[in-house]
């Protein structure tokens, strides 16, 4: 179980306090946070994080994006990550995923640098 967060701010609920999540919504905001924390950043885990997409040798190719993104999430217990679409964009590429936990599987995407 964790506090939810949107937009870097903890989620409270009507009476003021925290949002707590469990399953695949926990699961799914940890890989956020591993996958937008550039690798080497976070002082305390040198290897937490994802490296940046500039830096897979075929940034177009599924296969490199799934395993550095796969890298990025190694860490999150009974979490598998499946690439689904890469796509350049002027704020960065564009990766649509699905991440699955525990027989529950859920879409989302993410812009890396």
């Amino acid at each position: 179980m964790d506090v939810k967060i949107e937009n870097g701010d903890i989620v409270l609920d009507a009476n003021g306090d925290p949002v707590l999540i469990s399953g695949i919504e926990e699961m799914l905001q940890r890989a956020m946070f591993s996958l937008n924390t550039l690798r080497g950043s976070f002082r305390y885990n040198r290897e937490f994080g994802c490296v940046p997409i500039g830096e897979i040798t075929d940034s177009r190719s599924l296969m490199g994006v799934q395993n550095k993104m796969s890298e990025a999430v190694v860490d999150i217990n009974g979490v598998s990550l499946c690439v689904q679409s890469v796509e350049n964009t002027p704020e960065g590429t564009k990766i649509g995923f699905s991440l699955n936990y525990r027989n529950d599987t859920i879409l989302s995407e993410v812009i890396l640098p």
